[in-house]
């Protein structure tokens, strides 16, 4: 993602004097949002349940979120900076959640465009470790399923292990990968260095900080009492003008309201040159860049070390 350069210092002079009265303004919804601590989310590893038709079915009802909703103090909207600053609290809160959990487990969903081809669909499981950090992942739909990926910082020179799914899987040995190097981006737009939650919000709050800083060249709305696969959640609805602005035209955001994690991100492009003739739900179609989704996410119970061991007999990797 490109990240932006820093406004100028009177600029962020006279930002800081905005950011103030917005503080003030905001107090009152702060208080009703955080007057609790996050509660702990998902259930047991061995309940753990895939879904796919369940994720399929938020996907169809959360689409147009923003043209169903009424707005207003009802559906509990905030607009502008207010939105904006909320999103930045609540990603903060879920930021210092994670700060306090070592490892945990979800399903996620992914598709991207990579060189302007939109991909299919696939779900993965996924174990992340933050120290050292560490990731194990299992295609289960999607592309290859079976697939298993496995990356450890400082293990394998550094290099994640890839055993193919299928017949392929068997034909072949495991791969060891550089996870930023020609062959492993051709399948993905970041590297598996950069997955997980706590690096999604990250990125996101990096995006954040310097919208406040150009909010005359975007739009903001957070719209209360959504869903995100049967989770409660803010959904957020940043609309750019030009590119200048943002790498992207559009960005929805769901953030859940029991750890304040961010559950789902779908990134829009811009229009492709000389396609000006597009509008509504077909550019949406047609500029669709990166859709991610978390589910199922198990936090309470503490992963094994052999969990990230290649070595691991419920693993493919040794055969």
């Amino acid at each position: 993602m490109k990240w932006f350069s820093s406004s100028k210092a009177k600029r962020n002079s006279h930002h800081k004097e905005n950011l103030c009265a917005v503080v003030v303004a905001l107090s009152a919804v702060t208080i009703l949002y955080f007057s609790h601590d996050p509660s702990p989310a998902g259930a047991n590893p061995s309940e753990l349940q895939f879904d796919s038709a369940d994720l399929t079915a938020s996907m169809s009802s959360s689409a147009n979120f923003s043209e169903k909703s009424g707005g207003g103090k009802e559906s509990g909207e905030l607009t502008g900076e207010n939105a904006m600053l909320m999103q930045i609290l609540l990603l903060e809160k879920g930021q210092r959640f994670l700060s306090t959990v070592p490892d945990y487990t979800s399903t996620l969903y992914k598709q991207e465009r990579i060189d302007g081809v939109l991909n299919a669909p696939s779900f993965m499981q996924v174990k992340i470790r933050h120290e050292p950090f560490s990731v194990y992942m299992k295609w289960l739909e999607g592309d290859d399923p079976g697939r298993e990926l496995l990356y450890v910082e400082g293990e394998n020179d550094d290099e994640m292990l890839i055993k193919l799914g299928g017949v392929k899987g068997r034909m072949m040995p495991t791969l060891k990968l550089n996870p930023t190097g020609d062959m492993a981006m051709k399948e993905a737009r970041y590297p598996v260095t950069t997955i997980g939650l706590r690096n999604v919000i990250k990125t996101i709050l990096g995006f954040r900080y310097t919208d406040l800083n150009n909010m005359n060249g975007m739009t903001c709305r957070m719209i209360d009492k959504q869903k995100w696969n049967k989770e409660d959640c803010f959904c957020f609805l940043m609309e750019y003008q030009n590119k200048q602005s943002s790498n992207f035209r559009k960005s929805i955001l769901y953030v859940e309201k029991k750890n304040y994690l961010p559950i789902c991100v779908k990134n829009y492009s811009w229009a492709p040159d000389g396609r000006d003739e597009l509008t509504g739900e077909k550019l949406d179609e047609e500029t669709l860049c990166e859709f991610y989704s978390f589910s199922n996410i198990v936090t309470e119970d503490r992963l094994a070390s052999t969990e990230f061991d290649e070595s691991n007999s419920s693993y493919q990797f040794r055969r």
